[in-house]
């Protein structure tokens, strides 16, 4: 029986070279670039578990009045939910471990939403530290300053003059920037946004349910700073907010 053509000639299966003999470069090897286990490190969380692992994520609430950190949640697929609580300005966040890289072109996806998105502060991307109790790593979008000190994020807040989602970057040395994602990817209540943030060295990009939302540039956060995936969720009244992740994904160079 003949070897197929696809066999691993070079010894490194899954590797970007054999990918690259299969396809050459182009749009289906950028799409599948990722699962080339050996040059790529890739991880996905379905959350089908009977509950988050605890020796990644680190979960906390602010600890206002009926305030719950994200748990397991029992629907199609699989999903964990978190709650806000009713007291005005209650929080909870998701974060991971310090160990992704820039400079390794580190990416990350997204799937969530939210029961309403009125009254309500949401960040989701890389982050270098986790912000003080109940802050989250934008401070202000609206002129961008952050708490941290490299930062990739989506971002809504509206209690700032802009109400709508903003992508703001931040490295050691990069002041705050910002791009405004378009009026054709706004978030809707009770329904899932697609959110992919890859970077590549010091620059970033965003995209919002298939669009890429920025223009990246040169310098927009540092790319040796080590980051973290990072999910934060603040109600901005009296009414709880319920916000639901379906889906993170997170991929890059091995190193």
């Amino acid at each position: 029986m003949p070897l197929s053509p696809f066999f691993p000639r070079n010894g490194k299966r899954y590797s970007k070279a054999e990918l690259k003999k299969a396809l050459n470069y182009g749009p289906t090897y950028a799409f599948l670039e990722r699962f080339a286990s050996a040059d790529m490190y890739y991880h996905k969380w379905d959350f089908q578990e009977d509950a988050i692992n605890l020796d990644y994520w680190a979960l906390a609430n602010s600890g206002g009045t009926s305030a719950a950190d994200f748990a397991i949640s029992v629907a199609r697929y699989g999903k964990i939910q978190g709650d806000t609580g009713t007291t005005d300005d209650g929080s909870i966040s998701l974060v991971s471990p310090l160990i992704y890289y820039g400079d390794d072109n580190v990416g990350c996806r997204f799937r969530f939403k939210l029961d309403v998105v009125t009254d309500v502060h949401w960040e989701c991307g890389f982050i270098d530290a986790v912000p003080g109790s109940n802050t989250g790593g934008v401070n202000d979008i609206d002129t961008p300053t952050a708490f941290a000190t490299d930062i990739a994020v989506l971002a809504m807040d509206t209690d700032q003059t802009l109400k709508t989602p903003a992508f703001v970057t931040k490295g050691t040395a990069i002041s705050a920037a910002k791009t405004n994602i378009s009026q054709t990817t706004l978030p809707a209540a009770d329904t899932y946004m697609d959110v992919v943030i890859q970077t590549a060295t010091n620059s970033a990009a965003c995209w919002v349910n298939g669009k890429l939302e920025n223009a990246p540039v040169a310098s927009m956060l540092e790319g040796g700073t080590a980051l973290a995936l990072w999910f934060y969720c603040r109600t901005r009244n009296t009414t709880a907010k319920f916000p639901d992740i379906d889906l993170i994904e997170v991929w890059g160079n091995r190193g």
